[in-house]
């Protein structure tokens, strides 16, 4: 209290709560020395994807909005849109199935939104691809719906080949077109 712009032991507090799995109160922490560092959201970028690690989602993904809400100018927000994407999907595959739709419990249509918003700006061509590649997933995986994922699969061709994210869209086309029973 007597040093609130001592970076360092804010730091500190902020390792204490996460090693106590307090979540929430470290974010906060994250907030205070983003802030006092001038870090344009750099801090809670770091922050976010180490709770993502941690598979506190929750957190995460209001980490994530923190960046997306307050710093529009910040290099880190395309990344930080994905991030957020990533952390909602994971909450929406551990949400409880009988929750109601809202903003506290998303579905996978609102996730999938998320990630159609990153893949329609191509500014950076491989997260959209991770986006479309995510997208194909959720509506193979979890939704069923052949048609879209393979759209989802075939849109990424359209893009620039920089990661290794197409070959398993390859592979996943062959799962699709397997399950359509068209072997040719």
């Amino acid at each position: 209290k007597n040093s609130q712009d001592n970076i360092a032991l804010h730091r500190l507090y902020a390792w204490l709560l996460m090693e106590d799995r307090r979540y929430d109160e470290a974010l906060g922490q994250y907030r205070i020395i983003d802030g006092s560092a001038h870090a344009n959201g750099n801090e809670l970028f770091n922050f976010a994807q180490r709770l993502h690690q941690e598979h506190a989602y929750k957190s995460a993904s209001d980490a994530f909005k923190d960046i997306i809400d307050n710093d529009q100018h910040s290099p880190l927000l395309p990344s930080a849109r994905f991030g957020y994407a990533r952390a909602v999907e994971e909450q929406v595959a551990l949400a409880d199935t009988s929750a109601a739709p809202s903003e506290s419990h998303p579905t996978y249509n609102h996730v999938i939104q998320l990630y159609e918003s990153i893949a329609a700006d191509h500014g950076i061509p491989d997260l959209a691809a991770q986006s479309l590649y995510r997208i194909g997933v959720i509506k193979l995986d979890k939704l069923f719906d052949l048609n879209g994922a393979l759209d989802a699969f075939t849109r990424m061709k359209a893009l620039p080949a920089t990661s290794s994210i197409f070959s398993d869209a390859v592979l996943k086309t062959g799962e699709i077109q397997t399950a359509r029973n068209d072997l040719a």
